[in-house]
Parts: C-alpha cells; sequence; structure tokens
C-alpha cells in the first residue's frame, strides 16, 4: 500500500499524467502508481480516475486518466528513463502515435523548468489542449500555476478540448 505524503523538503514537484486503454486498466493504472512509487517519487496527490475518449488515433477503447502530483529528488532525465522503464514492463508497445497502449506515462511539469530537446518536452507541449490533464489536476490542485502564471483554473477556462472526460471514482483508496 502507498502512503500518500505530505509536502516534504526534496526539490522537485512533479506533477504526471498516467493513461491505460489496454487490459484493466485500472489495474494498469494502480501497477505504474506502484513502479513509480518504487522508483523513488513520492505521491503527494492522486486524482479521481477519469473516462476519456482517445485524442488522435479515435478508433480504440476509451482511457482511464489520473493525475498525480509527486516530489521527486533526481533530475528530469532520470525520470524519464524510469518512467520507461515502468511502461516497458506493464507492456506498452509504441507502434504509432496515439497508439493503443497498457500504460501512458507523461510529464506535465518538473519544478517550473523548461525543457526542449528530441528526448524531453517540459513542460509537456499538449497540456494545456487536454481537459484529460486539465480536469483531474483541478480537482486535486485547483490553485495549481503553471510557468505562464495561469492556474490550472484559468487555463482548463480556456481549453478547447471537447472530448469526453467523465469522473469515475477514486483509485488510491485501492492502491
Amino acid at each position: 500500500m502507498i502512503k500518500l505524503n505530505s509536502r516534504s523538503k526534496k526539490l522537485n514537484v512533479v506533477v504526471l499524467s498516467l493513461g491505460s486503454n489496454i487490459g484493466n486498466r485500472q489495474e494498469n493504472l494502480r501497477k505504474a502508481i506502484i513502479g513509480l512509487n518504487s522508483a523513488g517519487l513520492e505521491i503527494l496527490k492522486i486524482s479521481s480516475i477519469y473516462e476519456t475518449e482517445p485524442v488522435g488515433f479515435k478508433d480504440q477503447d476509451n482511457f482511464y486518466n489520473i493525475i498525480l502530483t509527486t516530489e521527486y529528488s533526481k533530475e528530469p532525465y532520470k525520470l524519464l528513463s524510469e518512467i520507461h522503464k515502468i511502461e516497458t514492463e506493464l507492456g506498452r508497445v509504441r507502434e504509432f502515435k496515439n497508439s493503443p497502449r497498457t500504460i501512458d506515462i507523461d510529464i506535465v511539469t518538473f519544478n517550473d523548468q523548461k525543457i526542449d530537446n528530441e528526448s524531453l518536452i517540459i513542460p509537456h507541449k499538449e497540456y494545456m489542449n487536454r481537459k484529460f490533464v486539465l480536469i483531474p489536476l483541478a480537482e486535486i490542485e485547483p490553485d495549481f500555476m503553471f510557468r505562464d502564471n495561469r492556474t490550472v483554473r484559468e487555463t482548463l477556462d480556456e481549453c478547447k478540448d471537447n472530448t469526453l472526460v467523465k469522473k469515475l471514482f477514486r483509485l488510491d483508496d485501492e492502491i
């Protein structure tokens, strides 16, 4: 069982987006959270699970999505490496962009860092256009402030995404 932690003195506050639409979606999310915790992330908050329509490639099942706020003591590239390891362990296969997947873990923000290269983009380049990121983040951190000095609520108000985002239930009670 993972104990949710209150903010400590670690350096890096990280927001992660997790999604799954192959197999047991709820179990895939649970296993990914356990893997992230084992990789050194301290889980602060976990949103409810939201069922969401796929973006891009539409001919696939709906996703279960959650947002985590975490703390992490290492640098972003180490986190990316840990994320890829967890995704591989959970059967993620990268067939094509926006393809179905057992698990997808995206770094939405990493403190207020900005990184833009071939291997890593922080903040995530599409966060402001994805209700499946903004709605769960607003649930657990309504006053969260992005690098552009807008809160998650302000960003959500301006979001043009019209895909289904349906709140289902909380996962953290079952981890």
